[in-house]
């Protein structure tokens, strides 16, 4: 499995979203156990079809939070049902 890398932030600049080059990104992965695992720095941007992912995204000098998910199509019952509690 190749894992998904995230564009460039300057591009999403481009598209005129809330990003403005200069956030924090904070990653998680959640386990079958349903709890969050940090993603280490090395890993940001990168998701398996296997697993489940929390992206928060703060931005704006901190006034605007982000927060995205990606549902691999191939990730566990019980990462899935971890995500959404």
């Amino acid at each position: 499995m190749l894992p998904l890398l995230l564009p460039p932030l300057s591009l999403c600049q481009k598209v005129s979203l809330a990003d403005d080059d200069e956030g924090v990104l904070t990653q998680w992965r959640t386990s079958e156990q349903g709890t969050l695992e940090v993603v280490a720095d090395a890993e940001k941007g990168r998701f398996k079809t296997s697993e489940m992912y929390i992206v928060l995204y703060s931005c704006k000098r901190g006034s605007l939070n982000v927060v995205y998910t990606w549902e691999g199509s191939s990730a566990s019952l019980a990462a899935r049902t971890a995500t959404v509690r």
